[in-house]
């Protein structure tokens, strides 16, 4: 959908994977320095992505399919980092919670790489039946889940 606003989709591949790079960069830049708890960075990224459905529909809006090609571009990219940004503060949380096991932040980063391309190939299948606000559903619920089950992994540990 975001050639209807960006152009070509090239130009709409760069404006979503950069932003979502560029966010998720500056948010494991920032938790390098504020140290996020895991549950909230997980939830962020469980709210990003119950959200995203909501800022694309509204970035395909008249008044800002009436703008500039330049300006539509950036507005693009300024949504994908912001998603980005909330996803980018899980595996830094993660990590952090793995400091000083080589072993185990290694596993994290292998999980990290191969969930990311699970989810690639999960959202090529399943966009095209969902939609977009299926699929940001979707996601949201994996989020959701996730969070679940880190503050059950959490809790069932303070209790031992």
């Amino acid at each position: 959908r975001l050639t209807l606003l960006v152009g070509p989709p090239l130009w709409a591949f760069a404006a979503v994977v950069g932003g979502m790079l560029l966010g998720a960069g500056a948010a494991a830049l920032l938790a390098a320095r504020r140290r996020p708890p895991l549950l909230q960075a997980l939830t962020l990224a469980t709210g990003a992505a119950l959200l995203a459905p909501a800022l694309c529909t509204l970035l395909l809006s008249s008044s800002i399919i009436g703008a500039s090609a330049p300006v539509r571009f950036v507005l693009a990219t300024a949504v994908a980092a912001a998603i980005g940004g909330s996803l980018g503060l899980c595996l830094p949380a993660l990590l952090q919670r793995a400091a000083g096991d080589a072993g185990r932040a290694a596993w994290l980063f292998a999980i990290n790489a191969t969930t990311s391309v699970a989810a690639g190939a999960l959202q090529a299948a399943v966009a095209p039946r969902m939609g977009l606000v299926g699929s940001g559903l979707f996601a949201g619920g994996l989020y959701g889940l996730a969070t679940l089950l880190a503050w059950r992994s959490i809790r069932t540990r303070r209790r031992e």
